[in-house]
């Protein structure tokens, strides 16, 4: 199990956006990692180019809430999104189905090479 910060593994989003997908998502996306190293972020999507942000926005579509230890082993691909959920570990307040969408379209638990590129934590 590697160990990162929830900003080395946010700051990969925009590069991580799977360009082959038939998905395409227009969304405002607020994160909030809950906990030791957290934090808070906006990711903006419009027809798969995407932007991120810290900080809060007004009216997202979607937010999604962790601890932010949870919240990295879901972007990294070591957990599961739909079992964590089910487990309570993760929150999502808006559209259910933007969620799921942006689950299939970050390719991050696919891009091993960019997360072994991220700084760890000792």
């Amino acid at each position: 199990m590697h160990t990162y910060t929830i900003d080395d593994l946010i700051a990969l989003i925009p590069s991580s956006i799977d360009p082959l997908t038939n998905e395409k998502i227009n969304g405002v996306i607020q994160i909030a990692a809950t906990g030791q190293f957290g934090g808070e972020w906006v990711i903006t999507i419009n027809n798969n180019q995407c932007q991120v942000r810290e900080g809060l926005h007004e009216s997202p579509d979607i937010i999604i809430t962790a601890e932010a230890k949870d919240a990295i082993a879901i972007f990294s691909g070591e957990k599961n999104v739909v079992t964590e959920y089910m487990q309570g570990k993760i929150h999502f307040t808006g559209s259910m189905g933007l969620a799921m969408k942006l689950f299939k379209i970050f390719s991050l638990y696919r891009s091993t090479e960019k997360i072994n590129k991220a700084p760890k934590i000792d």
